[in-house]
């Protein structure tokens, strides 16, 4: 397992990757006993921090053209999908009449016979 920390100045970095390293190590020795292979938990490589730090332009510049690439690519598969079920099958446009979705209740659904003089709320 490899932990990757940004944090503000080295010293601090080095010493919160080696506090989160010595706490995975306790919660694997605490749940040796449960393990089905009874293995154990070594630490092969110290914590360590690299004095260059990170690149935020870099980062963010690549979170936007993997965001608009996606955009892109969704939008041009939602009008492939669209064209082509308006040419092939015409669903679109039954789907566009009134008709089929009018909801409004006309006189003939309206059962009157079940009404009373009883459940009549004055």
């Amino acid at each position: 397992m490899q932990l990757s920390l940004s944090a503000k100045g080295n010293g601090y970095a080095q010493r919160l990757l080696d506090t989160y390293t010595q706490a995975f190590v306790s919660q694997s020795k605490a749940a040796q006993h449960v393990r089905t292979d009874g293995g154990i938990t070594k630490v092969l490589v110290p914590a360590m921090t690299n004095p260059i730090p990170l690149d935020e332009r870099q980062r963010l510049l690549m979170a936007m053209g993997i965001f608009a690439g996606s955009l892109v690519c969704c939008t041009l598969i939602g009008v492939v999908v669209t064209r082509r079920l308006r040419r092939s099958t015409g669903m679109l446009s039954r789907l566009d009449d009134d008709d089929l979705f009018d909801l409004s209740p006309t006189a003939t659904d309206w059962d009157t016979s079940r009404l009373s003089e009883t459940n009549v709320i004055t």
